[in-house]
């Protein structure tokens, strides 16, 4: 997981790992709720907003074989947790300030929705972009948003996923999409928390 820049002083009282352990507790604990308003205020930060959002996906239940994920971490010698309890799709419903970030002059986001399937490979860092080779053989570029680059797209390199979408037109419709959801399809699905999990027990 990404965490922004804190200085020494930001956790008064508590060690810097701590603070960084309890900082990221609570911040699951508002994503669950849904409080986007004031994580946006407390995180004064966009992009770190979707990651830690595209992040909480990975780690959220799917609400039919799992209906709650327990996080817990030791902090100055207590136990702190957090009980998932909204599923992937809750958080797929609520809408970030950046979800309607510009791709270009000449594109335009659409409010059509489409799900493709297929192995993702080839990147293009430079413009936040990658390619998608479908089950019916076609190609499909893939716009994907500053904040889930690193941490969340790009785990699923190589792997078959499904991903979810908004057609991005420029004068007709093309085989382009900008990036609302990942996740594992098919065989090839496994859990890509480790980086949460890591962060915790750092």
């Amino acid at each position: 997981m990404t965490v922004t820049h804190v200085g020494p002083n930001r956790f008064p009282g508590i060690s810097y790992f701590d603070g960084v352990r309890l900082k990221v507790i609570e911040n699951l604990r508002l994503v669950n709720a849904g409080g986007i308003s004031r994580l946006q205020s407390d995180l004064n930060d966009d992009r770190y907003l979707q990651n830690l959002f595209g992040l909480a996906k990975e780690l959220a239940p799917d609400g039919d074989t799992i209906t709650a994920v327990g996080i817990e971490a030791e902090i100055e010698g207590q136990f702190q947790s957090i009980l998932l309890d909204s599923t992937r799709d809750n958080l797929n419903e609520m809408v970030l300030p950046l979800d309607e970030e510009s791709v270009a002059d000449e594109y335009r986001i659409t409010e059509e929705r489409d799900t493709v399937v297929g192995v993702l490979q080839y990147a293009d860092a430079t413009k936040n972009q990658v390619k998608l080779f479908d089950d019916d053989g076609k190609w499909w570029q893939i716009v994907v948003p500053e904040g889930l680059a690193e941490d969340v797209v790009k785990p699923y390199f190589g792997d078959r996923v499904q991903v979810e979408g908004r057609h991005i037109i420029k004068n007709r419709k093309a085989k382009r999409l900008f990036l609302h959801d990942i996740r594992a399809a098919g065989e090839n699905s496994r859990p890509h928390m480790q980086p949460v999990v890591s962060l915790l027990e750092a």
